[in-house]
């Protein structure tokens, strides 16, 4: 670890967190030696915590109540906990002792649904410990030099919050949400200038500017050390592109917005989940999945006492290893995720808009509440598009003037919007529902 690494991590990040109640810097301690225990210690770990939090949740969380009848209640008898449960129960998920003192967040999710997730501040360092940890099994740490390939904030005040928080955590961003190829040799200039030791964010947003620096010749001045992929799917013709390219390992992560990173990518290419902050079920209807039989993810959140997640559906799918990983670590491997990827968007111009230009619109539209509880983007040509919404409580003609107004003014005032209001969003065949379904990105007819 570099002296500027060291000054920053514990001269500036571990303080200001630790003042603001999240002991990060303990926890990752803590995690730097679990990560080694024998797996049936960890099982142990998880069961105390799993109890202690099943007590909490009963004694004092409305909404479970009726759901947790007994100590003695196995896990997988629990019903499952939906993001519509979240949306129509938030208040009866919450513990009366914990409404003030938490971090708030709002998050699309990969299905659409905006919730708003309310999390202690142990809970909100445990994840954040956790994802230190695994950015350490890619060489990588708390005051490296990042190039984030991200979103950026609709509102002055958020992005301003962004751009103070990206300068102090050593980071660029190169926005995701809508770049033409200037805006790709922009960030060329400046990432040459920055010089990051690693790359982070969305696999479809990396993998264009690995085509982009292919295309046109671009030599950087800069190797990374690292790339980090979430969010998408990271495909195999993705991750030996974006390898070939910057000449680095590929390490990818799997997580959602209510509960962070779930699990990731070691050394050895394996996607180890964060045992000692979650567990983790693969189920097939109402069965635990064999291992390695594909099912859905479900996950309960084990530090959060505040908000309990338990048995929470995440509407991806996947699968759990029953090989133990070459790196020694007895934490459990997924073997793979499916069906997390968003389409671009492209106009006539060929400016690209990523998938998450549509979630950050849409969780404005959740603050707002606006009243849309699902949503599909469907581009049937260049101009026009339409919203499938299933539409809750508060929704009016002021929610379509916002979306409106919003792709008015990020793809462009020749925007057509309609909208269908449906009372279901079908899924894809793999069981996940495909939140952007754009138009070819080469050869596009309107």
């Amino acid at each position: 670890m570099d002296l500027s690494r060291l000054t920053f991590a514990y001269g500036v990040y571990f303080p200001v967190v630790f003042a603001r109640g999240e002991p990060v810097g303990r926890h990752l301690e803590n995690l730097a030696q679990t990560q080694w225990i024998p797996l049936k210690d960890l099982k142990a770990l998880q069961h105390r915590k799993l109890a202690a939090l099943l007590d909490v949740a009963r004694d004092n969380v409305p909404f479970y109540r009726n759901r947790i009848m007994s100590r003695e209640q196995a896990l997988e008898t629990l019903p499952f906990l939906l993001k519509s449960d979240i949306q129509a129960s938030r208040e009866s998920l919450l513990h009366p002792a914990w409404r003030g003192a938490c971090s708030v967040k709002t998050t699309g999710g990969s299905t659409g649904q905006a919730v708003t997730i309310r999390k202690s501040r142990d809970a909100t360092a445990r994840e954040s410990a956790a994802n230190w940890r695994g950015f350490g099994w890619a060489g990588v740490g708390i005051g490296d030099k990042q190039a984030r390939f991200w979103g950026t904030p609709f509102a002055w005040r958020d992005r301003f919050r962004v751009r103070a928080t990206d300068f102090l955590a050593h980071r660029r961003r190169c926005s995701a949400f809508a770049f033409t190829e200037a805006d790709l040799a922009r960030y060329t200039v400046m990432l040459d200038r920055f010089k990051p030791k690693y790359f982070y964010g969305y696999v479809s947003m990396l993998d264009r500017y690995a085509e982009y620096v292919c295309e046109n010749n671009v030599r950087l001045s800069f190797r990374p050390t690292a790339i980090i992929t979430t969010s998408e799917v990271l495909t195999s013709a993705s991750r030996n592109r974006l390898e070939q390219t910057f000449g680095c390992r590929v390490f990818n992560e799997f997580g959602c917005g209510e509960l962070g990173t779930i699990a990731h990518e070691c050394e050895k290419g394996r996607l180890h989940i964060n045992a000692e902050n979650l567990f983790v079920e693969i189920v097939t209807g109402d069965r635990p999945a064999e291992p390695g039989e594909v099912g859905e993810i479900v996950v309960t959140e084990l530090n959060n006492h505040a908000m309990p997640l338990i048995r929470y559906r995440l509407g991806d799918f996947g699968a759990l290893s029953a090989m133990p990983c070459e790196c020694g670590r007895a934490l459990p491997v997924l073997d793979s995720v499916f069906g997390r990827g968003y389409d671009l968007v492209y106009n006539r111009e060929g400016k690209m808009f990523h998938g998450e230009y549509f979630m950050y619109m849409f969780e404005e539209v959740k603050r707002r509440a606006l009243g849309i509880t699902s949503f599909q983007v469907v581009q049937e040509s260049y101009e026009k598009f339409t919203i499938r919404v299933v539409p809750g409580d508060g929704y009016s003609e002021a929610t379509r003037r916002l979306v409106r107004a919003r792709f008015h003014d990020g793809y462009g005032p020749e925007a057509e919007v309609s909208f269908d209001e449906v009372s279901e969003i079908p899924r894809r065949p793999s069981g996940k529902m495909q939140l952007i379904v754009g138009l070819s990105a080469r050869g596009a007819q309107s």
